[in-house]
C-alpha cells in the first residue's frame, strides 16, 4: 500500500442530498490503517486559488475528488500540469465520469481503490483556453435543460428528467452548426452538438460508442433535425447504435473549432457556463493519472 499523503477535496453538497457521512468515513477508514491524510472542504469562495495553496503546503502524492463531475472537473483544473494522481469517490447525481471509470459507488469501496494507487491515464479537452472537459460537454437542448436543473436548485436525476420533459414538449429550434476539424468544414442545423471524452452521459445513454478517454482524440457528435428524432436518439442511446443513426454526424480529431448561430448555451462536465458562439477544443493526451 502506498504510504504517500492523500488529500481528499470534499463538496459534501453534491447530488441530490448533502453526503454528511462521507468525512466520517474517510476519517475513520484513514486513522484505522493509519494512513497520513488531511480534508479540504470545498466552500465558500475562490476555491480553485485556496485548493492550490493547500495542495503547494501540503505536498499530497494523491487529490481525490470527492463530490459530482463539476467537482472532479475542478480539482482536475487544479491538477494540471502537476505530478499528482486524481482519486474519485462519486457523490454526485448522475456520476458519469466515475461510471466510465468503473469506480464503485459505495463510499468504502471507492476509497479501497484510491488506496490500491493503480492508475490509467486520462486525456483532457481544453475548451476555449479557459476550462477543461475530461467527461462530456454540449451546447444545445441538453445544456438548456441543465441550466434550468441548476436554477431551480433540486439535485438528482428525477429533477432533471422533470426538466428533460418540459424542454422536449416545446418547439425545438434548430442553431447552425459549423464544424471545422482537419481542415475541413462541415455545416449543419443542430439541436444539439457534443464535444466527447467518454462514451455515456451518467444516465446511460451511449452517445459515443466509439469513444475511449485514453486515445489521443475527440469526438464532435452533431445531432441534426429528423423526422422522430427523439425516439431514434432514444433507441439509439439504450441500443449502442447512436452514431448508426441517420441524423447523426460524428467527427474525429485533436483539434475543432465549432461556430454556432446564434450562441448556445455551453455545459461542460455537467455545469453550464453561459452561451458561447464559438469553442476552440484541442486534446491534451495523457494529461493526467486517474485512480480507476
Amino acid at each position: 500500500m502506498d504510504r504517500k499523503q492523500i488529500l481528499y477535496v470534499i463538496n459534501r453538497k453534491s447530488g441530490a442530498s448533502e453526503n454528511d457521512d462521507v468525512v466520517n468515513e474517510v476519517t475513520n477508514k484513514m486513522v484505522e490503517i493509519n494512513h497520513p491524510f488531511e480534508i479540504f472542504h470545498l466552500t465558500g469562495e475562490d476555491v480553485s486559488s485556496r485548493l492550490k495553496d493547500k495542495i503547494a503546503g501540503y505536498k499530497p502524492d494523491t487529490v481525490v475528488a470527492a463530490g459530482g463531475d463539476g467537482t472532479i472537473n475542478l480539482v482536475a483544473s487544479v491538477l494540471s500540469g502537476l505530478n499528482i494522481k486524481l482519486g474519485i469517490i462519486p457523490l454526485g447525481s448522475a456520476n458519469g465520469l466515475a461510471g466510465e471509470l468503473g469506480i464503485p459507488g459505495k463510499i468504502d469501496d471507492a476509497l479501497n481503490l484510491i488506496l490500491m494507487g493503480k492508475t490509467r491515464p486520462l486525456d483532457v479537452i481544453r475548451i476555449n483556453e479557459d476550462h477543461i472537459s475530461l467527461h462530456l460537454s454540449d451546447v444545445g437542448i441538453n445544456a438548456r435543460i441543465i441550466k434550468e436543473f441548476e436554477k431551480e436548485g433540486k439535485r438528482g436525476l428525477k429533477a432533471y428528467f422533470r426538466h428533460f420533459i418540459k424542454e422536449l414538449v416545446k418547439p425545438q429550434r434548430s442553431f447552425l452548426c459549423t464544424v471545422t476539424i482537419d481542415g475541413k468544414k462541415h455545416k449543419h442545423h443542430s439541436y444539439m452538438t457534443l464535444i466527447a471524452n467518454c462514451n455515456k452521459y451518467g444516465t446511460g445513454a451511449v452517445i459515443n460508442p466509439s469513444g475511449k478517454w485514453d486515445d489521443g482524440i475527440f469526438e464532435i457528435i452533431v445531432i441534426r433535425p429528423y423526422r422522430n428524432w427523439i425516439l431514434k436518439s432514444f433507441i439509439g442511446a439504450f441500443t449502442g447504435t447512436f452514431n448508426l443513426q441517420p441524423h447523426i454526424e460524428v467527427y474525429k480529431g485533436k483539434s475543432a473549432v465549432i461556430n454556432v448561430t446564434p450562441a448556445q448555451e455551453l455545459q461542460v462536465d455537467g455545469e453550464t457556463l453561459g452561451k458561447f458562439s464559438e469553442l476552440r477544443s484541442t486534446i491534451v493526451p495523457h494529461a493526467l493519472e486517474v485512480i480507476c
